[in-house]
């Protein structure tokens, strides 16, 4: 019979440092759940040189909401952004009205989810030209 060894991590640092680009907005605020969804957490720091930084800690990857008009909620306002928020040292760049065009640095799981949105673009465009011929 095989040991197991199970090592429970618990919360790990995060950093995230942030660029911002003809963004007026002094605070940004950044929300996200715990990996179980027990545990909502909200946060907001003030942009000072176009530049601010939000530290915390995390169990494991998760999905996180940047943003920087307190009263918008949309998932269309074009000054708000999902992304993977992972328990390491992260970067984003962001640019007033192209926050959906983040830049996003030193998350696995971003950059697998970015290539995951990618590929299904792709098949999308695939499946609307077969049966675009199917109907012809």
């Amino acid at each position: 019979m095989a040991n197991l060894t199970v090592v429970a991590l618990g919360q790990q640092p995060f950093v995230l440092k942030g660029e911002t680009v003809n963004v007026s907005s002094p605070y940004v605020y950044l929300g996200y759940r715990s990996g179980d969804g027990s545990k909502h957490t909200l946060d907001s720091v003030k942009i000072e040189h176009n530049a601010f930084v939000f530290k915390g800690k995390i169990e494991e990857p998760v999905m996180a909401y940047l943003y920087v008009d307190r009263n918008s909620r949309s998932v269309d306002d074009p000054n708000a952004v999902s992304f993977y928020l992972e328990p390491k040292k992260m970067s984003i760049r962001l640019e007033k009205d192209k926050f959906k065009d983040a830049l996003i640095k030193g998350s696995k799981s971003q950059d697998e989810w970015s290539k995951l949105n990618v590929d299904k673009k792709s098949s999308a465009k695939k499946w609307n030209l077969c049966w675009k011929n199917m109907v012809d």
